[in-house]
């Protein structure tokens, strides 16, 4: 692995999530993150992860298997892990259960893909994308549970729908795309050129809104706060590891389940963690807190798991 080709295009992004920063603070862009958070959950990466597998062989379908069941079991041993290191660090009643759910989902959607896709290709993206799948089931189901087993019992918000959690743009472009690709469905040109175009924009929209946000919720409060620090340390440091110290003796099929899944698992915390929490009368402002500071930290924890783990 040529790890200064990698860390050349994580300085890349990172550049790109600076341009975002300063985006946020021009008069006029006030709504840049909700356009940018439309544009790519709507349009972009459903039209990304298509065009992911027009090129891709039929066999990729068997190491996507492969990754999701890998997904699901890494994600239940993370949220068991998270147990004795909440109390390890003491966190506070009322705090544990979205620290817990911060440390065991990452950001896998504005962050793991284009990462994923920039640094190891297509391959790996379409590999990222699939173990998206154990994401999505874990997070509205193991991550809820999370949260409202130590939230207050009165004043819950509405839970999201099956259809709201399953029926998105970025879970039915997924589904087509293993259509297309297990039975190798040919796609005329007109179709893929636009789909190839809208995909070379991924990566730099998608730093460009992390740095946005980051830029929008900057607080010198949240680094001052020991349950965030606790939590942004064990989700880009020690989650990492020990999804390492679990997969590294498994002999993967695919040269890149390996890599991709401890990239997947050194991206910050998740975005959607902050919104479950509202949804479910958690600790929302705890959960912003930590979805900001992880995002900003993960410029130095990203390129130090690369050089350490890979």
């Amino acid at each position: 692995m040529d790890y200064g080709v990698i860390f050349g295009q994580l300085a890349g992004l990172m550049l790109l999530m600076g341009v975002g920063c300063i985006v946020s603070g021009i008069k006029g862009l006030e709504c840049t993150d909700k356009i940018l958070s439309k544009l790519l959950m709507d349009i972009i990466l459903p039209a990304t992860i298509l065009n992911s597998v027009m090129d891709a062989p039929v066999d990729m379908l068997q190491d996507g298997q492969v990754i999701i069941v890998a997904g699901l079991i890494i994600y239940l041993l993370l949220a068991l892990f998270s147990i004795p290191l909440c109390r390890l660090f003491r966190v506070p009643e009322g705090m544990r259960g979205v620290w817990m759910a911060s440390t065991t989902f990452p950001n896998n959607g504005f962050m793991g893909y284009p990462i994923i896709l920039a640094v190891l290709g297509q391959e790996a993206f379409i590999l990222a994308v699939l173990m998206g799948v154990s994401f999505n089931i874990l997070v509205y189901t193991l991550g809820v549970y999370q949260m409202i087993s130590d939230a207050p019992s009165a004043g819950g918000k509405k839970k999201l729908s099956l259809k709201e959690i399953f029926l998105t743009p970025v879970n039915i472009a997924t589904v087509t795309a293993l259509v297309i690709l297990g039975m190798q469905i040919p796609v005329p040109d007109v179709i893929v050129s636009p789909l190839e175009q809208l995909s070379d924009t991924t990566t730099p929209l998608s730093m460009i809104f992390i740095g946005v946000k980051l830029g929008q919720s900057f607080s010198f409060r949240a680094f001052t706060d020991r349950v965030t620090i606790s939590a942004v340390f064990t989700k880009l440091i020690i989650m990492p590891v020990i999804t390492w110290a679990v997969i590294r003796w498994i002999p993967f099929g695919h040269k890149d389940i390996f890599p991709v899944i401890i990239l997947t698992m050194a991206m910050p915390t998740a975005a959607v963690i902050n919104i479950l929490a509202e949804q479910n009368n958690a600790n929302s402002e705890q959960g912003s807190r930590i979805v900001f500071v992880s995002s900003l930290f993960c410029m130095i924890s990203i390129p130090l798991i690369v050089w350490l783990l890979l």
